[in-house]
């Protein structure tokens, strides 16, 4: 839902949840707290693209396939 479409009381919240000092939401303050909420979003959404990361699992981590890894282990070991 883009900022416009937020109702005054919506885009006070945001404002307030993301820690920006603002007074009433009217519509003369509106575009400026607008663009501020965009500006804090942008950073909010690089800062966890950065934090991003792949998680990759053991292949062998279903119990049936672990043993049989563990006994092929051990047939390489004999």
């Amino acid at each position: 839902m883009p900022l416009s479409d937020k109702t005054d009381a919506q885009l006070s919240d945001l404002l307030t949840d993301y820690g920006i000092k603002h007074g009433p939401v009217v519509n003369s303050t509106r575009s400026l707290y607008e663009k501020k909420l965009e500006e804090a979003l942008a950073k909010d959404r690089t800062f966890y693209r950065e934090e991003d990361y792949q998680t990759k699992h053991n292949p062998c981590m279903h119990r049936k396939h672990n043993e049989i890894f563990k006994a092929f282990a051990l047939l390489l070991l004999l």
